[in-house]
């Protein structure tokens, strides 16, 4: 099959493909760059007489058909390491104030924004 020269960011024509009834055909799609913010993906098919794309040689099409789903960005914008003392700074006033060591417990907490609803 050829890529054909009209192929471009959202569309993708190939020619001379060859198809057969019956037959599965396997198609190598690389370099793709996911879109923006994410979610679910979905992908159109149609088939022409020939390589014009015109609509008087459009012979089938296949719209809506769902693909996977793009997940979206995930932007942090706080993260802090606290240790073990600093939840207790009442009865540990000097120790609080140290930083999280080696061979004790610890507290990553992240603050962070989604680009894409989570439902958990």
């Amino acid at each position: 099959y050829v890529v054909g020269r009209d192929t471009n960011n959202n569309f993708m024509y190939i020619n001379k493909l060859g198809l057969l009834p019956g037959v599965p055909v396997t198609i190598l799609i690389q370099t793709v760059k996911l879109g923006r913010p994410g979610g679910t993906t979905e992908w159109f098919l149609t088939t022409f007489a020939d390589d014009t794309h015109s609509v008087e040689g459009k012979r089938d099409e296949l719209q809506g058909g769902i693909g996977f789903r793009l997940p979206g960005s995930v932007n942090v914008i706080k993260a802090t390491l606290r240790s073990q003392y600093e939840e207790m700074s009442a009865q540990e006033p000097v120790r609080s104030l140290f930083r999280a060591r080696v061979d004790e417990d610890a507290w990553a907490v992240f603050e962070f924004s989604v680009s894409m609803a989570v439902f958990a």
